[in-house]
């Protein structure tokens, strides 16, 4: 009887107290940075900006922008794209890439479902394993010339 009345007591108190009284969620992050890089979110648009490199991630889950992205822009200065970085975007329809970029770590878009093209810049010199595993709806993938021979 007295965890009844003990429930009972804490709905009504829950009920009672106004508005604000409780913690507020969490609010969503929207920019930080990411190895040698920042990032910003706005929407469903994620920018990564800097000089250098971006940060390896080791799983999806660990990225701090999450999986809900649906454009990546990356500005002239970042020099790689971390591990995992757009992993498992299932979203993910577009990705700008600058020149600056020489390295795409493994997994990069790894099973970004929606992902229909991209334009890999001249200045990649290296893709590692599994980049594009899983993007079923990858219909055109542009190389620059000579870039089998680089790597």
């Amino acid at each position: 009887m007295k965890k009844v009345i003990s429930f009972v007591t804490a709905v009504l108190l829950l009920l009672w107290l106004p508005t604000g009284v409780l913690p507020a969620a969490a609010a969503e992050v929207t920019s930080g940075t990411t190895g040698d890089c920042t990032w910003t979110l706005n929407g469903g648009v994620l920018t990564i900006s800097g000089n250098g490199r971006m940060k390896d991630y080791y799983s999806y889950s660990n990225v701090p922008w999450g999986t809900n992205i649906t454009k990546v822009i990356i500005s002239n200065g970042v020099t790689h794209i971390g591990k995992e970085a757009f992993s498992h975007c299932q979203k993910l329809t577009s990705v700008t890439m600058p020149d600056s970029v020489t390295t795409i770590g493994e997994n990069a878009f790894y099973y970004a479902r929606k992902l229909k093209q991209i334009t890999i810049p001249a200045g990649v010199t290296r893709i590692k394993s599994s980049t594009f595993w899983g993007c079923t709806g990858l219909e055109n993938l542009s190389l620059p010339d000579g870039l089998l021979h680089r790597l």
